[in-house]
């Protein structure tokens, strides 16, 4: 008989008493071998029976509340959504590993959040920045390094040349041709500039009935006939040669109305198409000549959009006031809020889902590049960890001492460097 000590998962003792017998005999008749199996079996299910009621085991996973994903339920081939942005040059690539790393963990945590509620994990997001042909071609090493990075992103070739026309207009009939290929593949569509992080999925911004696109108006405490760059905007649209495409009277009746950024429009891919079309024909009716956010407000408040909407049986346009936006313009905001966790509030105290040029605040953009911001340029060479050599100011015959070779208090100072030292010298001190 042999004692057996098994200390429990909640810190008590108890004692078991388990027989253990050793057969170190030769079984010589079938019948006393089946005798002795049977008992064998039997006392290994009385012991197992006592272990269950004296010992406490640590608390299991309850599986009746765990939620089940009923995969019959989810589509097996969802509607992908699509995000658009454009730049002209091999450039903003800190911009862009803040929108693709923020955007990254923003359907990240979502997939999680629905696998622990047991619902269907998010539609993929493709995001496609539309660059120069010649560029697309020949893709830069740090463009190339974000692609493989991040598989959803595609630098593609759609950009055009228009001469004297810069990105923020050019990307329009860019876009506009892509997504006339491609619109039916998608459910919803951003378009966006690339100085936006995001902090939750932007496709679950919701759509009221009747409603299939989202304009974004920026702060309300500064009105178009306020602000000077908007009306500079507008008197291109005026004075252009072969104009005006926008009248004076329009201006006049729009400038105690809110601004409203071209740098970010949502909705159904079908109503995108429908926008997109609208702005790249009304551009190209100015001669490229008119500005892109001028005429993005002018679409708006004259009905133009609206009208093209619901002539092709679509839901409408609706403006989604600063104050309440899930996806927020920043800008010229004198005053934006964030919760104990870092998270950029609208004024409803409501986590933003998006948050647009959010570099123009000081704090928003450092707690921005603490979370998300790259620690050096994008394709960098990590440094070769410094060999060790056999140090000159002595050791002794059993244990030698050994220095790192070509490191100084310059090696790892900036976080540029891609290493780190644990003093400033980057030597180990015996």
């Amino acid at each position: 008989m042999k004692s057996v000590w098994i200390r429990s998962g909640a810190g008590r003792l108890t004692a078991l008493s388990i027989s253990i017998v050793m057969i170190v005999y030769f079984i010589s008749t079938h019948g006393e071998l089946q005798s002795l199996q049977r008992r064998l079996k039997e006392n290994l299910q009385g012991l197992q029976a006592d272990m269950r009621a004296h010992v406490d085991y640590p608390p299991q996973h309850d599986l009746s509340h765990s939620p089940v994903l009923t995969a019959s339920n989810c589509p097996l081939d969802p509607k992908p959504n699509l995000i658009l942005s454009a730049v002209d040059g091999v450039k903003l690539e800190d911009q862009i590993f803040v929108f693709m790393q923020s955007l990254e963990l923003a359907l990240g945590r979502e997939s999680l959040e629905n696998h622990r509620a047991g619902r269907c994990p998010p539609a993929p997001v493709d995001v496609k920045i539309a660059v120069p042909n010649r560029l697309a071609q020949n893709l830069a090493p740090s463009f190339k390094a974000l692609e493989h990075r991040y598989p959803a992103l595609h630098f593609i070739g759609i950009l055009p040349y228009i001469e004297n026309a810069p990105a923020v207009i050019t990307r329009f009939p860019g876009w506009s041709g892509y997504v006339e290929s491609v619109y039916t593949k998608y459910d919803k569509i951003l378009t966006c500039d690339l100085d936006v992080v995001f902090q939750r999925n932007p496709f679950n911004m919701p759509l009221n009935p009747d409603v299939e696109l989202l304009y974004f108006a920026e702060w309300r405490g500064f009105k178009i006939g306020q602000c000077g760059i908007h009306m500079q905007w507008f008197d291109w649209c005026a004075n252009a040669p072969g104009g005006p495409y926008i009248t004076y009277e329009q201006i006049e009746t729009y400038k105690p109305l809110d601004r409203i950024c071209a740098g970010s429009v949502y909705g159904t891919a079908r109503a995108m198409h429908v926008y997109l079309t609208t702005m790249a024909t009304q551009l190209a009716g100015t001669n490229h000549e008119c500005n892109d956010q001028a005429m993005h407000i002018h679409l708006y408040y004259s009905s133009i959009l609206e009208t093209n909407l619901r002539a092709k049986g679509f839901g409408g346009v609706t403006l989604v006031p600063n104050e309440d936006s899930l996806l927020g313009t920043v800008g010229t905001t004198p005053m934006v809020t964030y919760n104990e966790w870092g998270e950029i509030l609208n004024e409803r105290g409501e986590v933003q889902y998006a948050i647009h040029q959010f570099k123009q605040h000081w704090r928003l953009s450092e707690m921005v590049w603490r979370r998300f911001g790259w620690m050096g340029a994008v394709g960098s060479t990590v440094p070769t960890v410094a060999n060790l050599v056999e140090s000159d100011d002595g050791g002794d015959e059993v244990y030698k001492r050994f220095m790192l070779s070509g490191t100084s208090t310059e090696t790892c100072t900036e976080d540029a460097s891609l290493c780190s030292c644990r003093d400033s010298d980057c030597q180990f001190h015996y």
